[in-house]
């Protein structure tokens, strides 16, 4: 959770900082760092809380990736 709450505070500030570099005015930078900065930590608290499951799926993908069927070779014309 903290970690979540670090990466969507990071995120809300780079956000008004480029947003005040783009001489936004400030209500809009605000309400800018304020949807992207929730909307990151959403996105990371439940990408922290799937994490097992992303894992195993990772790894399940590289160890099936080389078993299987392959691609027939070109036929005979």
């Amino acid at each position: 959770m903290l970690l979540a709450l670090l990466i969507g505070c990071g995120t809300a500030g780079a956000t008004y900082a480029y947003r005040k570099q783009r001489k936004a005015t400030p209500g809009a930078a605000a309400g800018a760092a304020a949807l992207t900065g929730v909307s990151s930590a959403a996105v990371a608290y439940a990408a922290l809380a799937f994490w097992p499951i992303l894992l195993l799926g990772g790894v399940g993908y590289l160890w099936m990736r080389g078993s299987g069927p392959k691609a027939l070779g070109p036929g005979q014309s």
